[in-house]
């Protein structure tokens, strides 16, 4: 018997999804990268780079950390850092790796990180990326400053060593949720700022070996502007509500395979209405990808998140809404009974979990433990 609530991941829908994506991917001969935000494992991470991805993307300095300490050895640590101490912690973290790639967007910042590094009698060089605005409006700066921290950039590596110029990357996270038509745009512009800067680049001598770029919200659309070397998609392997519904990767016949599983707690004598034990502590939310849905019953309907509960409508207050198909096989909602919700956005859900019950056909068939363990 499974705790409730529980975060369930479906392998063999990870299996299909995998495939579509490695498949997709390695026939147009880009690299697949995948995000872990949103599960923080890396027994699901190692699962799915046996499927074709060549390593990691993680978002924070102890995720990193937490990552190598299981064994994953090709990180990108896709965001900025700061103090002087994350700098040296992240010096260390170099040598413990076959790859350490980070994001850059300012010179002050590439400067201190070829300090801490050069610090080492040994010296490990870091793989950098010069991060572009790509219309996100998050970090990364323009076209003509890339030409200059790329330039500075391979003037360090060919001097002390201590980082290596790999290319350029852009995050285009204004498309999830937008339309088709509006997002294959808005992907082709935020790729031709890449294109840009990367001729820009290589006109001053110095090679882009690296554009990285991509999600799994657009990866699609991502594989025909042919500019990315590298697609970071992870979240499309798992599938939720906001990827496979309103990201519209079912068109592309990706599946659901990251599960709540939850459990009612209680039921009116009317049965109008049925609690769950599962709220936004367990469930998260994020308003890109809504309320959960139950994934095996089309009468009951989420309605609302607290704390600690899911709230459910019942359809069968009132028949004449519900098909027949529906209405012949009607039962009320019972106390105790298990539940499997989709959930809106895992991003919003994973980090809430210290275990992910890994299932085919609905049994069990490893039990791993996330990054929250590490807390």
């Amino acid at each position: 018997m499974l705790p409730t609530p529980a975060f369930l991941v479906d392998l063999d829908i990870v299996d299909h999804n995998t495939e579509l994506m490695a498949s997709r991917m390695c026939n147009k001969g880009i690299a697949w990268r995948i995000p872990c935000k949103g599960h923080r494992c890396a027994s699901l991470a190692k699962y799915i780079l046996e499927k074709g991805a060549c390593g990691v993307v993680l978002l924070t300095l102890a995720e990193a950390e937490a990552f190598a300490d299981e064994g994953i050895n090709d990180i990108y640590l896709a965001n900025q850092l700061y103090s002087q101490t994350d700098l040296e912690r992240l010096a260390v973290l170099a040598k413990r790796l076959k790859r350490l790639r980070v994001a850059i967007d300012s010179m002050d910042y590439l400067r201190d990180l070829a300090t801490a590094v050069e610090r080492w009698e040994i010296i490990t060089p870091i793989e950098i990326l010069v991060e572009l605005n790509v219309n996100h409006n998050r970090c990364g700066v323009t076209a003509e400053e890339a030409v200059e921290l790329a330039r500075t950039a391979k003037h360090i590596e060919l001097t002390t060593g201590s980082i290596i110029f790999a290319g350029i990357t852009g995050y285009e996270g204004h498309t999830p949720i937008l339309p088709p038509q509006e997002k294959t745009l808005a992907t082709k512009e935020s790729h031709n700022i890449l294109a840009k800067a990367k001729s820009a680049i290589e006109a001053e001598g110095i090679k882009v070996a690296v554009v990285s770029g991509g999600g799994s919200c657009n990866y699609i659309d991502c594989l025909e502007t042919g500019v990315l070397t590298e697609i970071q998609a992870g979240g499309g392997a798992l599938g939720d509500l906001l990827y496979c519904e309103t990201a519209n990767l079912k068109d592309h016949g990706h599946q659901v395979g990251a599960l709540i599983l939850a459990q009612m707690i209680s039921v009116p004598k009317d049965k109008t209405r049925a609690i769950g034990n599962a709220g936004f502590k367990a469930i998260g939310w994020h308003p890109f990808g809504g309320l959960p849905a139950p994934r095996d019953r089309k009468d009951l309907r989420v309605v609302g998140l607290s704390a600690e509960h899911t709230r459910f409508e019942w359809a069968g207050a009132d028949k004449g809404t519900l098909t027949d198909e529906i209405n012949q096989s009607l039962i009320p909602p019972q106390r105790g009974e298990k539940m499997v919700l989709i959930p809106g956005y895992t991003d919003a859900m994973g980090f809430l979990h210290r275990t992910i019950y890994a299932i085919r056909k609905d049994h069990v068939e490893a039990v791993w433990k996330t990054m929250a363990n590490k807390a």
